[in-house]
């Protein structure tokens, strides 16, 4: 990521804005499940709007957050990409058809169900990390959530191994890793994670707004979902 406008790169990609139109439109299509052959309608979006953005990069307003993935009914899978290659086929299909997936896919959101399969195929740690984040704005409860967002938090801290805080990426990553951490009431952890950017007094915006923001909502221990300031 090369400057601050990327710091929702990954998340805009996902995103379809319907400029004209301040409205979603949901539509379904057929689908064939490269795993079985299975055929089914799957739910996707066809247009939205983004107004802002939440603290966890989450878009608001009228628009899918986040995109649709279509899960197989049969088996579970969740295709969460358009294509895949024979032989990652040929390793997600055990995986798939394993105990264990099978079981998480009763439970759990088709986003933690694709991160549980971007693990399983050995992909980078940032690409698992977004799909974790992706799938704490499905949780369906307040448990869930924690679960998710614990998830995702490790997630992060793996990809901050890798990329200090003081880089462009380890920046972002630590930005979300504070989020993480406060929406799960790890208020001082958060606080010091945000106190130890060490360029803090030189970021640019949005990034500098995202901070003086969470401090303050740190201060005020609250938890709840915020939106990144725009001024």
């Amino acid at each position: 990521m090369r400057n601050a406008l990327n710091l929702a790169a990954a998340v805009f990609a996902l995103v379809f804005v319907s400029l004209p139109v301040r409205s979603m439109t949901m539509g379904a299509v057929e689908v064939v499940c490269p795993i079985g052959g299975e055929k089914f309608q799957a739910l996707t979006a066809l247009s939205g709007t983004q107004s802002g953005m939440g603290l966890d990069l989450k878009p608001l307003g009228p628009t899918p957050a986040p995109w649709p993935l279509p899960k197989c009914p049969g088996n579970g899978f969740v295709m969460y990409k358009k294509e895949f290659s024979g032989e990652e086929l040929r390793r997600l299909r055990s995986f798939v058809l394993s105990q264990e997936y099978q079981a998480l896919a009763k439970e759990n959101t088709n986003y933690f169900l694709a991160a549980k399969l971007r693990a399983a195929m050995g992909e980078p740690a940032s690409s698992i990390a977004r799909t974790l984040l992706q799938a704490t704005w499905e949780a369906r409860s307040p448990e869930q959530y924690q679960t998710y967002a614990t998830a995702a938090l490790a997630a992060y801290e793996q990809v901050l191994q890798s990329h200090p805080r003081d880089e462009e990426i380890g920046l972002i990553a630590t930005l979300i890793a504070g989020e993480l951490e406060r929406r799960l009431g790890l208020l001082e952890k958060s606080r010091s994670r945000f106190l130890g950017i060490s360029n803090r007094d030189t970021l640019r915006a949005p990034m500098d707004r995202i901070v003086r923001l969470q401090l303050v909502l740190i201060q005020q221990k609250d938890t709840e979902p915020a939106e990144i300031p725009v001024e």
